[in-house]
């Protein structure tokens, strides 16, 4: 194939990547718990310009700074009150929007490091579809996590890494890890990709690699409050390192669950087929090493079991998919058929809520009084998204019904309060305690997603005289 009929094919590839990723950005969605955790950080910044993060923050910068860039450039307003807002859907829009370009960037990237390996035109086309057409990546390219930006730095630094420049290859993984801290799984795929190994070589990859990780912490010390790093330990089982012995088949069997469609529906022949080519094809071992490695460690390892934490495979699996395939015709214009169906027909699910309920819910809650209490316990992020960063309410959150209704009674504030629900939430025992502390809850608002509450103190109700 000539370099430009490779570019050619190259680039629609590319279209075909991006119009699979299309539908999931601009659909009627909402944002998950955690991107809205995210969204949320980085509209602080864009609006009130908290480019340090300040909070309980978990994760590294990079990532929510390109949201933060792209809410500030396509979704802040000045307001009437001559203050900056972000419109509610338009900063899910521009939150998600550099996973976009991203995305596109890794097929990109996942092509020129199957050619790098020696892989030929045929073996980097397949790799290009193969990542294009995976529906893990289509859900997360469009999604407000900071996967995508982790997954390109890092594939970028395998593919600089395979071109014997270790230098770039280490500022790279810094970046990657930079955007989220499961960028430094990418260090085994870039050591086994390596052609020179040598001590100088290696010594350059380990000084950028340090330089970055140092200004990460320098950074993350400079931030008031808990380091990400240190959250991000108490929000990842701190307490022990290996699962308990009753845990290995229960969480063998969720991973093996979703990692059935890293790369759709063909994704477990893909895997055997690399597993036959491993025995004659250096590299094919190499990232098949990496991939049964890092199985391996987030299955005995006491790591969540998100799907998202598989995303780190693909590059490795794409690539060693790719160059087991084999040559004959029919077969390769099977696995693109079969890859382009898998895309269209499997959802990956990021557990994002659909529909506008979010919306009027928090555009109710807007409307009321100034200072309005808002007693939530299960919306947490989601509903301080959509809220808004100028919003008059005050949200409140209590662990359980008893704790709630005993500092509901002691707190004297005249302003008016809110208990809110999804509908799918029992709390018939949280309206019961309220109630018998003395209040009497009304509902106020349904709309068959969520309710709520009105909250009359017992002295609003029964004034002394």
């Amino acid at each position: 194939m000539s370099r430009r009929s490779f570019l050619a094919a190259l680039t629609g590839l590319l279209l075909i990547a991006a119009a699979l990723r299309i539908d999931g950005l601009t659909g009627d969605r909402r944002l998950h718990p955690d991107e809205a955790l995210f969204a949320t950080f980085a509209r602080n910044a864009a609006v009130r310009g908290d480019w340090m993060l300040t909070g309980p923050l978990d994760k590294t910068p990079l990532s929510l700074y390109a949201a933060a860039l792209s809410m500030h450039a396509l979704a802040a307003h000045w307001t009437d009150s001559n203050l900056i807002e972000v419109d509610p859907q338009a900063g899910e829009f521009a939150a998600r929007l550099p996973n976009l370009y991203a995305g596109l960037i890794t097929v990109a990237l996942i092509t020129a490091l199957a050619r790098s390996l020696g892989g030929g035109d045929r073996a980097s086309m397949l790799a290009a579809l193969l990542a294009a057409a995976s529906p893990y990546l289509i859900a997360y390219d469009t999604s407000a996590f900071t996967d995508g930006f982790m997954l390109m730095f890092g594939a970028a630094a395998a593919l600089n890494a395979a071109r014997g420049r270790s230098g770039w290859a280490g500022g790279l993984l810094a970046f990657s890890i930079a955007s989220k801290q499961q960028g430094i799984f990418f260090l085994p795929t870039i050591l086994f990709v390596t052609p020179d190994r040598g001590p100088r070589s290696l010594a350059r990859a380990a000084i950028w690699l340090a330089l970055g990780i140092g200004l990460l912490l320098l950074w993350d010390a400079l931030r008031p409050g808990t380091s990400l790093f240190a959250l991000a330990s108490v929000n990842n089982n701190p307490e022990r390192v290996l699962i308990h012995p009753d845990e290995l088949l229960p969480r063998l069997i969720v991973w093996l669950r979703q990692g059935s469609t890293l790369l759709g529906v063909l994704t477990w022949p893909l895997v055997a087929l690399a597993l036959v080519n491993a025995r004659r094809d250096h590299f094919t071992a190499q990232l098949l090493i990496f991939c049964g490695g890092y199985g391996l460690l987030h299955w005995i390892g006491a790591f969540n079991t998100y799907d998202r934490y598989l995303l780190p495979l693909i590059p490795a699996l794409a690539v060693a998919a790719a160059r087991s395939i084999p040559a004959r015709r029919a077969g390769v214009c099977a696995v693109v058929a079969l890859a382009l169906i898998g895309a269209l027909r499997i959802d990956h699910d990021t557990g994002a809520r659909q529909g506008k309920g979010l919306l009027h819910l928090a555009a109710q809650l807007n409307a009321q009084p100034l200072g309005a209490i808002v007693y939530d316990r299960w919306l947490g992020w989601e509903l301080g998204y959509y809220l808004g960063v100028w919003t008059e309410t005050r949200r409140t959150y209590y662990p359980t019904p008893d704790a709630l209704a005993s500092d509901a009674l002691v707190n004297a504030d005249p302003a008016p309060r809110y208990f809110v629900a999804p509908v799918e939430q029992a709390v018939s025992a949280w309206i019961a305690a309220l109630d018998e502390a003395g209040f009497s809850p009304r509902l106020f608002y349904s709309d068959g997603e969520f309710a709520v509450w009105r909250l009359i103190p017992p002295w609003a109700v029964d004034p002394p005289f």
